[in-house]
């Protein structure tokens, strides 16, 4: 409710200080639909499960001058037949309306200002993600001679909107470097302070992003700190990725707990707005439907990952991807259990016109101890058109 209270006062904002102003005004849009097949996907013998959505996406931008944009998008979501226990879906139609942006962007001298309701990304989304997390916020970057200098303050939950005894601020600065040109080096330092659960966290960190002459790599190393729940914050993350030419990979590995009975934590927290998405099973991939090991691997916490593969495009413009991934927990579980399993992931992009592609995505995991007695497995084929 906050949420749409701040942004409403932003667009009141705009209106009064821009009427007599001509702008320029941009619609842009998004849709997609789907049907996808899973199977055990929980690790148990429940069989297949078969549901269908669609998502449409409508993006306005109001340009009142080079230097002073507004921002809105509009989400609609549909889901018909969804598994009966999963959030927010039904065994009968289902209808969610979301405002997923709208914020003010805008520039005064050396000083970019974004504010309200918007999508970020931070530390290869390990901090911040943008895919999934709409959030109140404010971002003030300066420009300088060797770089960008962001300030973020984040409000992802207040009494209101989460009905606790919640206050939820998150404070974070991460100049930018650009060392040379393709290559930059991102420090930051990240701090979420949570009333409900008495938690005081920092996450210290970098991340290296260079340019290769067939491709790219990346890299990100964070510590966690601070305490929360009473409990002692003690753990780290470290994470690299590379492409080149056909060939793609990333490794990371975010630390487990080493002893559940203490008053300690080495298990890397999740930020709460994070969400490094990898592998379509456990990684929450293209299409986004957890399963049983995918809030750890996202958030980093407790996994160790590798995953390598290959993409190739056609002459036709079809582009075929396949990926093979190994996923084990950092530390043993509960049940002294670490291996969750290989996983093999398929997927076929079809354009049908430079406006429209069709994707057909398969994946399979070969499920150890630590996932489940059963082998999950999905099929999907999602139709998406931009506009």
């Amino acid at each position: 409710m906050k949420k749409t209270v701040v942004s409403g006062l932003f667009v009141l904002l705009s209106v009064v200080a821009t009427a007599a102003m001509a702008f320029e005004s941009v619609f842009e849009g998004y849709a997609r639909a789907r049907v996808i097949d899973t199977v055990d996907l929980d690790g148990n013998d429940n069989g297949s499960s078969i549901w269908a959505d669609g998502r449409v996406r409508l993006h306005y931008l109001a340009a009142f001058s080079e230097n002073f944009k507004f921002v809105s998008a509009l989400e609609i979501d549909a889901v018909s037949k969804g598994p009966k226990e999963s959030d927010g879906y039904a065994e009968t139609d289902y209808v969610d309306v979301d405002l997923k942006n709208c914020y003010a962007d805008f520039q005064i001298g050396v000083m970019h200002v974004q504010a309200g309701v918007q999508n970020l990304t931070l530390a290869h989304s390990w901090l911040i993600a943008a895919e999934g997390y709409d959030v109140a916020s404010a971002v003030i970057t300066f420009d300088t001679s060797w770089g960008r200098i962001p300030l973020y303050y984040l409000k992802p939950g207040d009494d209101d909107a989460w009905e606790i005894d919640a206050d939820t601020d998150i404070f974070a600065v991460a100049p930018l470097y650009e060392v040379n040109t393709g290559l930059t080096v991102q420090p930051y330092l990240f701090y979420k302070s949570d009333d409900a659960f008495e938690t005081d966290m920092f996450w210290a960190g970098a991340d290296l992003d260079g340019e290769l002459s067939q491709g790219r790599y990346w890299a990100t190393t964070i510590y966690n700190f601070g305490e929360t729940d009473g409990a002692d914050v003690s753990a780290y993350l470290v994470g690299f990725g590379s492409s080149y030419g056909v060939m793609h990979s990333q490794i990371f590995y975010g630390s487990g707990d080493t002893d559940l009975a203490d008053n300690e934590i080495s298990e890397f927290q999740g930020t709460g707005v994070s969400g490094h998405r990898n592998s379509e099973l456990v990684g929450t991939g293209l299409i986004d439907f957890p399963s049983v090991q995918a809030a750890n691997n996202e958030a980093g916490g407790n996994v160790f990952t590798v995953g390598i593969g290959a993409t190739i495009t056609g002459a036709s413009g079809v582009t075929l991807t396949a990926d093979f991934w190994y996923h084990q927990l950092a530390e043993k579980n509960a049940a002294g259990e670490r291996e969750i399993g290989t996983e093999v992931n398929l997927k076929a992009i079809c354009p049908i016109t430079d406006y429209a592609k069709l994707t057909f995505s398969a994946a399979y995991l070969f499920a150890d101890e630590a996932y489940g007695q059963e082998d999950p497995a999905e099929l999907a084929v999602q139709l998406e058109a931009f506009f």
